[in-house]
């Protein structure tokens, strides 16, 4: 650090340069921890999301005679509907040509 003609101190180009240097590397280190951090919590999500619906599954079979729920749905016109691509917003008269 200089000091000045007033008596305060300043940091010199080549000090200010060396911490950003310095940051820049400590942020290149922390950033693999972090996307490894939000892989583990995506992968968290999609289990419980698994584990609710296995409870829902149970749940429904509680009410209706020990059966699961249908697989396939029989639309008008010969189209059909699966409950998996219904949970997964799937367009239920894509085959017909209906929107």
């Amino acid at each position: 650090m200089k000091q000045s003609i007033r008596g305060k101190k300043h940091f010199s180009l080549i000090e200010l340069l060396i911490v950003i240097a310095i940051v820049a590397i400590l942020a290149g280190l922390l950033l693999p921890a972090l996307n490894q951090a939000r892989e583990k919590a995506r992968n968290t999500a999609c289990i419980n999301n698994l584990k609710q619906l296995g409870f829902a599954f149970l749940q429904y079979a509680g009410d209706n005679s020990d059966m699961l729920p249908q697989a396939d749905y029989y639309m008008e016109k010969g189209s059909f509907l699966l409950w998996t691509n219904a949970l997964m917003g799937a367009n239920p008269h894509a085959e017909t040509g209906k929107e």
